[in-house]
């Protein structure tokens, strides 16, 4: 199975992307720290399975080491603009 990494999952963009990759038979694996996202968007729908939500931040050495081998990364995430 395909398994794919999708920064800034929890926000609009790449909640949508991780629901069209659990479409497309792609395990998805949502990072995202929270800090303009919401846990709403990668909660449970009923025609979509789970996604894999881990809170945090990319740069963290200790989130690296969670996530599944043989990955694909898709990467949205951006500051927030002041």
């Amino acid at each position: 199975m395909t398994r794919a990494v999708v920064t800034g999952g929890a926000g609009f963009i790449g909640s949508h992307l991780c629901e069209a990759l659990l479409l497309l038979g792609v395990q998805a694996t949502c990072i995202d720290d929270l800090s303009s996202g919401c846990c709403v968007n990668v909660a449970p729908r009923p025609a979509v399975p789970r996604v894999a939500f881990l809170s945090g931040d990319l740069v963290d050495p200790a989130l690296l080491v969670r996530l599944p081998s043989g990955r694909r990364l898709f990467s949205r995430a951006r500051p927030r603009s002041t």
